[in-house]
């Protein structure tokens, strides 16, 4: 009775499948997929070109900046009040000693010994020399004699001023009793005595065969 009365309805439902699958493939297609993306760029240019022609809404991007600052602001400020209260919680740290390790220290600090051994030490050595001086207890067979009384008299009014050092130095010498003072350089002579040597912090002087230093 379908049939007879609705003679269509038969061919009504292949016509629809087949113009779906139709529209399917068309946009499955390239040419229109190229159609569309044509048809969006015309849009955007076009859209652009509006956007030109308007005037800039200065009072609007015042606005947005302003906003914009406000909210960097509060950032800002919250995360530096969150600072300050994770520096208060951090753990403090108590270091206790019992009394058998202080006494452990001050044990191992007594294997010190005075400063006055160090200083001793320092006295026997004399920088110029490779070898630490002798002490006198052991060398008072081998010491040499000390200087004489001639060069003593000789230069006991002589007094090392200053030292200019370079590859030829220079010395100061005051002479308190002339109440001169002479620069001088080696090989010179200071009336009967001659300057030997002049080192950085000394003058060595030569009298009749026999020197002595001035510091």
């Amino acid at each position: 009775m379908n049939l007879i009365e609705n003679p269509k309805a038969k061919n009504a439902n292949p016509l629809g499948l087949s113009g779906m699958k139709q529209h399917g493939l068309s946009l499955l297609s390239p040419g229109a997929w190229l159609g569309r993306v044509s048809f969006s760029r015309e849009r955007f240019k076009k859209w652009l070109k509006d956007l030109k022609r308007r005037p800039l809404d200065v009072k609007a991007l015042n606005k947005a900046l302003s906003v914009c600052l406000v909210i960097l602001t509060l950032y800002f400020a919250g995360n530096l009040a969150i600072g300050i209260v994770n520096t208060k919680k951090l753990p403090v740290f108590k270091f206790e000693f019992s009394g058998k390790e202080s006494g452990d220290v001050f044990q191992e600090g007594s294997f010190l010994k005075a400063a006055s051994y160090y200083l001793e030490k320092v006295r026997q050595r004399d920088i110029f020399q490779l070898e630490p001086k002798k002490t006198e207890g052991t060398t008072e067979a081998a010491a040499p004699a000390g200087p004489s009384g001639e060069i003593l008299e000789a230069t006991q009014h002589l007094k090392l001023v200053g030292i200019s050092w370079s590859k030829d130095p220079d010395a100061m010498v005051e002479d308190s009793r002339a109440l001169k003072t002479f620069f001088v350089k080696r090989g010179q002579m200071i009336g009967d005595v001659r300057v030997q040597a002049i080192f950085k912090d000394k003058v060595v002087l030569s009298y009749r065969g026999e020197e002595i230093e001035l510091r």
